[in-house]
């Protein structure tokens, strides 16, 4: 049991990361300031993206990482694992010990299960969190380096806003 419960912890942890980073980049590029504010619910990675894309093109190197990592597979497999454990519980997890490999002594593997009409197979937790870490690592990176790149030729704007 406290296997599984920190199988879902770390993947709702990483889960979070595109709306965390949706409102990093509100707050930074000071779209909470003036009338077209977002209500606190709708700050989300898909919203923000929207809201970018209505922007212009100087903030596609923002708004590209966000829309990456929603669309990597090895995220959108650990996103559907996660709804689906915290709306429907989890298939038994099954925890292997293989004592042919010492490096690796054990395997944890989530159940198949469907969501969202997609059937989603028996999988090695790590294949799909590694991979969901790595692409969700990445684009934080390239969001913060694409907002220190915009912010001087925005900061005039949020002044003007003021």
């Amino acid at each position: 049991m406290k296997v599984e419960a920190h199988m879902i912890a770390c993947a709702q942890s990483i889960h979070s990361i595109p709306d965390t980073l949706a409102h990093v980049i509100y707050f930074a590029l000071g779209l909470n300031l003036g009338p077209n504010s977002l209500k606190e619910r709708s700050i989300n990675a898909r919203n923000i993206a929207a809201t970018l894309t209505k922007l212009g093109p100087i903030y596609s190197e923002i708004r590209r990482p966000l829309c990456s990592l929603k669309n990597d597979s090895s995220f959108i497999k650990m996103d559907s694992f996660t709804n689906h454990a915290k709306h429907r519980g989890t298939r038994e997890p099954r925890l292997s010990i293989l004592f042919e490999n010492p490096r690796t002594p054990y395997e944890m593997e989530f159940g198949e299960f469907v969501y969202d009409g997609e059937e989603h197979p028996q999988r090695e937790l790590e294949e799909v969190l590694a991979h969901a870490y790595r692409a969700t690592s990445t684009a934080v990176v390239a969001v913060g380096n694409a907002l220190n790149s915009v912010m001087p030729t925005h900061a005039p704007q949020m002044k003007a806003q003021e």
